[in-house]
């Protein structure tokens, strides 16, 4: 599936389930006073999501400040233990301009590995979702594992 056609299933379909959950829950929602349900027609992406609802029931002035807010990318100077950070180019959530491409330059316990597919989570090595055999996330993960231990016997 093409990456844009591949964008726009996943996001109708997240869309659809956040419309859902706010409507079937109006009515405590709409005590807060700050969804805009007379606009909610409207909503047509997880952004859009984000902007009627999401920013305004947390708070947060533009729904730039959310995903800021929201972001792990500002915590990992912080990170003190070895980090591996496995991110699929093709993943339909986040984006790849999302990628924190300059976080092991910022912090040297942070191994940051890009795939040109893997979609959000599965990382699946056969392209058939129906057979699930093998994760090359699993692989990665017990290879930097190993290489971590490794590295920490020999100090």
């Amino acid at each position: 599936m093409k990456e844009p056609l591949r964008n726009m299933f996943y996001g109708s379909i997240m869309t659809s389930g956040l419309k859902r959950f706010a409507l079937r829950h109006k009515a405590v929602l709409s005590q807060s006073g700050v969804v805009d349900y007379d606009n909610f027609h409207q909503i047509r992406s997880v952004p859009d999501f984000d902007e009627f609802v999401t920013r305004r029931l947390f708070g947060y002035a533009t729904v730039e400040d959310y995903y800021s807010d929201a972001s792990s990318d500002r915590l990992l100077h912080n990170v003190g233990v070895p980090l591996l950070l496995l991110s699929a180019l093709d993943d339909p959530i986040i984006p790849a301009a999302a990628i924190p491409y300059d976080a092991p330059e910022r912090n040297p316990n942070v191994l940051l590995v890009t795939t040109n597919s893997g979609g959000h989570v599965a990382f699946m090595t056969d392209n058939n979702l129906l057979h699930f055999r093998k994760s090359l996330m699993d692989d990665v993960a017990m290879q930097y594992f190993t290489a971590v231990a490794q590295l920490q016997e020999s100090d």
